[in-house]
Protein backbone atom coordinates (compact mmCIF):
# COMPACT_ATOMS: atom_id res chain seq x y z
CA UNK A 1 0.00 0.00 0.00
CA UNK A 2 0.92 3.77 -0.60
CA UNK A 3 1.36 6.05 2.51
CA UNK A 4 -2.04 7.55 3.31
CA UNK A 5 -4.04 5.42 0.51
CA UNK A 6 -6.77 3.84 2.27
CA UNK A 7 -8.60 0.00 1.22
CA UNK A 8 -11.50 1.12 2.36
CA UNK A 9 -14.05 1.72 -0.32
CA UNK A 10 -15.71 5.29 0.10
CA UNK A 11 -19.03 6.37 -1.60
CA UNK A 12 -18.88 9.10 -3.80
CA UNK A 13 -21.33 12.63 -2.81
CA UNK A 14 -22.20 14.37 -5.40
CA UNK A 15 -21.65 18.24 -4.47
CA UNK A 16 -24.64 20.02 -3.80
CA UNK A 17 -24.96 23.73 -4.61
CA UNK A 18 -27.18 24.18 -2.28
CA UNK A 19 -24.29 23.69 0.19
CA UNK A 20 -22.45 26.25 -0.78
CA UNK A 21 -22.20 29.13 1.45
CA UNK A 22 -22.81 31.26 -1.49
CA UNK A 23 -25.39 29.82 -2.60
CA UNK A 24 -28.59 32.43 -3.72
CA UNK A 25 -30.98 30.61 -4.90
CA UNK A 26 -32.55 34.07 -6.41
CA UNK A 27 -30.20 34.66 -8.31
CA UNK A 28 -29.21 30.75 -9.85
CA UNK A 29 -32.78 29.85 -10.30
CA UNK A 30 -32.46 33.57 -12.51
CA UNK A 31 -29.58 32.05 -13.97
CA UNK A 32 -31.02 28.53 -14.88
CA UNK A 33 -34.15 30.27 -16.45
CA UNK A 34 -32.23 32.65 -19.02
CA UNK A 35 -29.55 29.45 -19.41
CA UNK A 36 -31.99 26.32 -20.47
CA UNK A 37 -33.97 27.70 -23.01
CA UNK A 38 -31.14 28.48 -24.98
CA UNK A 39 -29.60 24.93 -24.19
CA UNK A 40 -32.54 22.08 -24.95
CA UNK A 41 -30.30 19.79 -26.77
CA UNK A 42 -28.97 18.88 -23.23
CA UNK A 43 -32.29 18.25 -21.24
CA UNK A 44 -31.31 19.66 -18.47
CA UNK A 45 -34.01 20.43 -15.92
CA UNK A 46 -34.52 22.78 -13.54
CA UNK A 47 -32.39 22.52 -9.82
CA UNK A 48 -33.66 25.45 -8.33
CA UNK A 49 -37.10 26.11 -8.57
CA UNK A 50 -37.24 30.31 -6.88
CA UNK A 51 -35.82 33.01 -9.35
CA UNK A 52 -37.34 33.98 -12.77
CA UNK A 53 -34.60 36.17 -15.53
CA UNK A 54 -37.82 38.23 -15.98
CA UNK A 55 -37.42 41.96 -14.60
CA UNK A 56 -34.14 40.45 -12.59
CA UNK A 57 -31.34 42.49 -12.28
CA UNK A 58 -29.15 39.94 -13.95
CA UNK A 59 -31.49 40.20 -16.91
CA UNK A 60 -30.49 43.93 -16.88
CA UNK A 61 -26.91 42.81 -17.07
CA UNK A 62 -26.86 39.98 -19.68
CA UNK A 63 -28.57 43.03 -22.03
CA UNK A 64 -24.93 44.77 -21.51
CA UNK A 65 -22.47 42.30 -22.24
CA UNK A 66 -24.94 40.68 -24.84
CA UNK A 67 -25.70 42.16 -27.55
CA UNK A 68 -27.62 39.45 -28.61
CA UNK A 69 -29.57 39.39 -25.74
CA UNK A 70 -33.31 41.00 -27.32
CA UNK A 71 -34.49 44.64 -25.76
CA UNK A 72 -37.55 44.46 -23.82
CA UNK A 73 -40.52 45.27 -25.93
CA UNK A 74 -40.76 49.06 -26.30
CA UNK A 75 -37.57 49.26 -26.15
CA UNK A 76 -34.59 51.04 -28.56
CA UNK A 77 -32.03 51.84 -26.03
CA UNK A 78 -29.82 49.02 -24.13
CA UNK A 79 -28.53 51.13 -21.26
CA UNK A 80 -31.61 52.49 -20.70
CA UNK A 81 -33.86 49.39 -20.38
CA UNK A 82 -30.98 47.93 -18.44
CA UNK A 83 -31.55 51.00 -15.63
CA UNK A 84 -35.50 50.53 -15.52
CA UNK A 85 -34.77 46.63 -15.12
CA UNK A 86 -32.00 47.47 -12.33
CA UNK A 87 -32.74 50.87 -11.61
CA UNK A 88 -29.61 51.86 -9.13
CA UNK A 89 -27.29 48.70 -9.67
CA UNK A 90 -23.32 50.30 -9.37
CA UNK A 91 -22.38 49.07 -12.71
CA UNK A 92 -25.03 50.70 -14.56
CA UNK A 93 -25.20 54.12 -12.66
CA UNK A 94 -21.15 53.70 -13.88
CA UNK A 95 -22.14 53.48 -17.37
CA UNK A 96 -24.76 55.99 -16.94
CA UNK A 97 -22.35 58.59 -15.84
CA UNK A 98 -20.10 58.01 -18.28
CA UNK A 99 -23.15 58.54 -21.08
CA UNK A 100 -23.48 62.16 -19.17
CA UNK A 101 -20.22 63.31 -19.19
CA UNK A 102 -18.93 62.05 -22.76
CA UNK A 103 -22.57 64.39 -23.73
CA UNK A 104 -21.18 67.29 -22.16
CA UNK A 105 -22.54 66.51 -18.69
CA UNK A 106 -19.86 65.86 -16.17
CA UNK A 107 -21.75 67.92 -13.09
CA UNK A 108 -24.50 65.45 -13.36
CA UNK A 109 -22.13 62.18 -14.05
CA UNK A 110 -20.24 63.60 -10.76
CA UNK A 111 -23.83 64.30 -9.08
CA UNK A 112 -24.91 60.65 -9.87
CA UNK A 113 -21.44 58.90 -8.73
CA UNK A 114 -21.47 61.30 -5.46
CA UNK A 115 -24.98 59.38 -4.64
CA UNK A 116 -23.39 56.03 -5.69
CA UNK A 117 -20.43 56.29 -3.46
CA UNK A 118 -23.19 57.44 -0.34
CA UNK A 119 -24.81 53.86 -1.37
CA UNK A 120 -22.14 51.50 -2.40
CA UNK A 121 -18.63 53.22 -1.08
CA UNK A 122 -17.46 49.24 -1.52
CA UNK A 123 -18.11 49.79 -5.26
CA UNK A 124 -14.11 50.17 -6.38
CA UNK A 125 -14.28 51.54 -9.96
CA UNK A 126 -16.53 54.89 -8.50
CA UNK A 127 -13.97 56.03 -6.65
CA UNK A 128 -11.10 57.06 -9.61
CA UNK A 129 -13.92 58.09 -12.25
CA UNK A 130 -15.01 60.11 -8.94
CA UNK A 131 -11.95 61.88 -8.48
CA UNK A 132 -11.30 62.88 -11.79
CA UNK A 133 -14.66 64.71 -11.98
CA UNK A 134 -13.68 66.56 -8.94
CA UNK A 135 -10.95 67.78 -11.09
CA UNK A 136 -12.35 68.61 -13.72
CA UNK A 137 -15.59 70.04 -12.24
CA UNK A 138 -12.91 72.40 -9.43
CA UNK A 139 -15.22 70.39 -7.26
CA UNK A 140 -14.33 68.58 -3.94
CA UNK A 141 -15.65 65.41 -2.99
CA UNK A 142 -16.98 64.90 0.65
CA UNK A 143 -14.86 63.52 3.13
CA UNK A 144 -17.79 62.27 4.76
CA UNK A 145 -17.86 59.45 2.17
CA UNK A 146 -14.04 58.01 2.75
CA UNK A 147 -15.69 55.62 5.02
CA UNK A 148 -13.39 52.77 6.30
CA UNK A 149 -15.49 50.36 3.16
CA UNK A 150 -13.86 53.06 0.98
CA UNK A 151 -10.63 52.95 2.29
CA UNK A 152 -10.36 49.24 2.45
CA UNK A 153 -11.33 49.13 -0.80
CA UNK A 154 -9.17 51.78 -2.11
CA UNK A 155 -6.36 49.48 -1.45
CA UNK A 156 -6.52 47.97 -4.82
CA UNK A 157 -5.84 51.96 -6.07
CA UNK A 158 -3.29 53.71 -3.70
CA UNK A 159 -3.01 56.97 -5.71
CA UNK A 160 -6.72 57.07 -6.00
CA UNK A 161 -6.65 57.08 -1.99
CA UNK A 162 -4.20 59.29 -1.80
CA UNK A 163 -6.39 61.85 -3.21
CA UNK A 164 -9.25 59.99 -0.81
CA UNK A 165 -6.54 61.32 2.06
CA UNK A 166 -5.93 64.85 0.58
CA UNK A 167 -10.02 65.32 0.71
CA UNK A 168 -9.91 64.51 4.26
CA UNK A 169 -7.16 66.59 5.34
CA UNK A 170 -9.39 69.59 3.94
CA UNK A 171 -11.88 68.74 6.63
CA UNK A 172 -9.44 68.59 9.28
CA UNK A 173 -9.81 64.73 9.97
CA UNK A 174 -6.33 64.23 9.91
CA UNK A 175 -6.59 60.97 12.10
CA UNK A 176 -8.66 59.70 9.16
CA UNK A 177 -6.35 61.01 6.79
CA UNK A 178 -3.20 59.22 8.11
CA UNK A 179 -5.05 55.56 8.12
CA UNK A 180 -5.86 56.44 4.71
CA UNK A 181 -2.11 57.00 3.93
CA UNK A 182 -1.11 54.14 5.55
CA UNK A 183 -3.04 51.89 4.18
CA UNK A 184 -2.07 53.70 0.40
CA UNK A 185 1.86 53.75 0.96
CA UNK A 186 1.71 49.80 1.94
CA UNK A 187 0.36 49.06 -1.64
CA UNK A 188 2.16 51.58 -2.91
CA UNK A 189 5.05 50.16 -6.01
CA UNK A 190 8.68 51.13 -5.08
CA UNK A 191 9.24 52.59 -8.55
CA UNK A 192 6.08 55.25 -7.98
CA UNK A 193 8.57 57.72 -6.50
CA UNK A 194 6.02 61.06 -7.18
CA UNK A 195 3.20 59.09 -5.63
CA UNK A 196 5.45 58.02 -2.25
CA UNK A 197 6.92 61.35 -2.15
CA UNK A 198 2.99 62.35 -2.08
CA UNK A 199 2.20 60.06 0.61
CA UNK A 200 5.59 61.58 2.80
CA UNK A 201 3.60 65.08 2.41
CA UNK A 202 0.34 64.02 3.13
CA UNK A 203 1.28 62.64 6.36
CA UNK A 204 3.22 65.84 7.44
CA UNK A 205 0.68 67.58 6.91
CA UNK A 206 -1.69 65.62 8.75
CA UNK A 207 0.67 65.65 11.77
CA UNK A 208 1.26 69.33 11.69
CA UNK A 209 -2.49 69.48 12.18
CA UNK A 210 -2.19 67.04 15.41
CA UNK A 211 1.00 69.01 16.30
CA UNK A 212 3.57 66.53 16.29
CA UNK A 213 6.16 68.74 14.22
CA UNK A 214 8.87 66.89 14.84
CA UNK A 215 7.74 63.76 12.58
CA UNK A 216 5.95 66.30 10.31
CA UNK A 217 9.48 67.87 9.82
CA UNK A 218 10.50 63.86 9.12
CA UNK A 219 8.02 63.26 6.44
CA UNK A 220 8.35 66.80 4.64
CA UNK A 221 12.25 65.82 4.43
CA UNK A 222 11.05 62.28 3.29
CA UNK A 223 9.07 64.02 0.46
CA UNK A 224 11.99 66.56 -0.16
CA UNK A 225 14.72 63.47 -0.41
CA UNK A 226 12.00 61.25 -2.86
CA UNK A 227 10.98 64.72 -5.13
CA UNK A 228 13.13 67.58 -4.64
CA UNK A 229 11.87 69.63 -7.67
CA UNK A 230 8.24 69.87 -6.53
CA UNK A 231 7.48 73.29 -5.90
CA UNK A 232 4.55 71.63 -3.11
CA UNK A 233 6.88 69.57 -1.33
CA UNK A 234 9.52 72.76 -0.67
CA UNK A 235 7.01 74.89 0.51
CA UNK A 236 5.79 71.87 2.91
CA UNK A 237 9.21 71.38 3.91
CA UNK A 238 9.20 74.97 4.91
CA UNK A 239 6.29 74.95 7.01
CA UNK A 240 7.57 72.35 9.27
CA UNK A 241 10.87 73.49 9.44
CA UNK A 242 9.49 76.73 10.63
CA UNK A 243 6.81 75.11 12.96
CA UNK A 244 9.34 72.89 14.16
CA UNK A 245 11.94 75.84 14.72
CA UNK A 246 8.79 77.75 16.31
CA UNK A 247 8.40 74.91 19.15
CA UNK A 248 11.72 75.19 19.71
CA UNK A 249 12.05 78.65 20.60
CA UNK A 250 9.10 78.58 23.01
CA UNK A 251 10.32 75.31 24.52
CA UNK A 252 13.43 77.49 25.34
CA UNK A 253 11.92 80.19 26.43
Amino acid sequence: MFPGFSARRTEFTPRRIEDSPAFEPDLHGAYEDWLLPRIPAFGFSRMVPEGRIAGHPLAALLLLTDTREALPDGETDRLSAAARIAPGHPAIEMLLADRERRGGEPAAAFRRLLALAERAPYWAPLWPRLFQLAEQLRERVPAALLTGEAMVTLSGEPQVLLRGAAALLREYRATEALAAIAIAAEFLPPEATGARAEAHLLRSSALLMLRDRRRALAEAEAAHALDPENPRVAAALERARTAAEDHAGKGRA
